[in-house]
């Protein structure tokens, strides 16, 4: 009987950040952006287990995270993206691919599959392309190009489906990287023998809180112009699950007593009363995002990023 062992590994982290006010500038293109958040997790079998000869799995991705990366009704999605720990895809590399728009925010059960018949097929009996070394987190990138292009309608969250129908397995090292997500947004069945039936998949080996990291290339796709500032005032504008607060820290000996701690900070508007936080302590969460959409940098020769932050307490851990 093969058995593996998933453990998600993470690093722990929290600190402070503010930017300043925003200035809107939008360019429409053809883009290639991240869809929610890019971590170094792998372990949650999502899109595929490689390991296993045979995975049909899907995650859901909301509205707010296609809006942040830029798209808006009408984008068409073409290609997905995914990031891989390894260089091939030995004995999985059959995979048909269906989005489609869904009201679930997460799943509720093992059982909770998304009807096949809701969903587009997006690339049937695909091959992916792997590009090694090109990824975010300088992995490899698998490429999945569509047969038939996704058109999201700007408001619904969509759910990705993927059947890998290969017989065979690869190395138990071979894994996908995701990112923690809020609530359970993927289901995945692996076996080495049953190759599942999309249109009645048996209930899911695991649910998980996890969903792959994502990147897809899309049409009219909206990016930001330069410059750009954020202040939080309204709260954030990019998908995130920092807490924006203003005054003083939740848990003593961490963190500013209010937002004018930043006003020290060239670029940081010393006026403002927000600012974004993360609560490690007492157990919590060790893991925070914060995803940008789409920027446009067609205008400027050497782009730059800055932003004023505050680290304060034990076992800080670091920023990436």
């Amino acid at each position: 009987m093969k058995t593996t062992n998933y453990t998600l590994n993470r690093v722990a982290w929290s600190l402070l950040m503010f930017f300043p006010a925003i200035v809107p500038l939008l360019s429409n293109a053809q883009s290639t952006v991240q869809v929610g958040g890019s971590m170094d997790l792998y372990g949650a079998a999502v899109p595929i287990e490689p390991f296993y000869g045979f995975t049909y799995s899907q995650s859901i991705y909301t509205a707010e995270e296609l809006t942040a990366a830029g798209l808006q009704a009408g984008s068409e999605i073409t290609v997905l993206f995914y990031e891989y720990t390894s260089t091939t895809l030995t004995n999985s590399d059959n995979w048909d691919i269906f989005i489609g728009h869904t009201s679930k925010d997460n799943f509720t059960d093992v059982s909770d599959w998304a009807e096949i018949g809701t969903l587009q097929p997006f690339a049937m009996n695909a091959n992916p392309a792997i590009s090694v070394g090109s990824s975010p987190n300088g992995l490899s990138d698998v490429r999945i190009t569509g047969n038939t292009p996704f058109p999201w309608d700007g408001v619904s969250n969509i759910i990705i489906a993927t059947d890998e129908n290969a017989p065979g397995w690869g190395s138990g090292s071979d894994d996908f990287l995701v990112h923690e997500s809020s609530g359970n947004t993927s289901l995945t069945y692996w076996n080495d023998s049953n190759n599942p039936d999309p249109a009645a998949p048996p209930p899911a080996t695991n649910m998980w809180g996890y969903k792959p990291n994502l990147r897809v290339t899309a049409t009219n796709v909206s990016c930001v112009g330069l410059p750009f500032s954020m202040d939080f005032e309204t709260g954030s504008l990019w998908p995130t699950n920092w807490s924006i607060i203003s005054g003083g820290t939740s848990s003593g000996g961490t963190g500013p007593t209010d937002a004018t701690v930043f006003g020290s900070d060239p670029v940081s508007n010393a006026t403002a009363s927000n600012y974004a936080y993360c609560e490690a302590s007492s157990g919590g969460p060790t893991i925070f995002t914060m995803t940008s959409g789409c920027f446009d940098f067609s205008t400027v020769a050497l782009p730059k990023a800055s932003f004023a932050y505050h680290a304060y307490g034990s076992d800080m851990g670091t920023i990436n």
